[in-house]
């Protein structure tokens, strides 16, 4: 199953008007609707409390960066080879860098398939 595809983006509000109770959301595509309004896929709702404002910001930020992550991660995978025989700093983060890929996309890691 593919993600809903980005870009995400987020915004912020107080549930129901109360400060003590605060939530970021993230959405994915938007389209318009038959009545023609503007509507998008939702992706999740992050919550927190005033204390845990910049927090709760924060994670939101991070999800709805997740599609252009991975498509970045993606990206550095297909050109560079990260040799399991090599323990260099380089070929750890390129070895992170496809574990995480996989992650994302829940397939067995098979770390990496680019073998010198």
């Amino acid at each position: 199953m593919n993600h809903t595809p980005g870009p995400w983006s987020w915004n912020k509000n107080n549930w129901r008007g109360e400060e003590d109770l605060y939530y970021a959301y993230v959405a994915g595509d938007r389209y318009e609707n038959e009545d023609g309004t503007q509507v998008s896929t939702g992706i999740c709702r992050v919550e927190g409390n005033a204390t845990s404002q910049r927090t709760t910001e924060a994670n939101a930020r991070l999800i709805s960066a997740a599609p252009d992550l991975l498509a970045a991660c993606e990206r550095i995978a297909e050109f560079i080879d990260f040799p399991r025989s090599c323990n260099c700093d380089r070929c750890e983060a390129g070895r992170a860098i496809i574990s995480a890929i996989a992650k994302a996309k829940r397939e067995p890691n098979n770390a990496p398939t680019n073998q010198a």
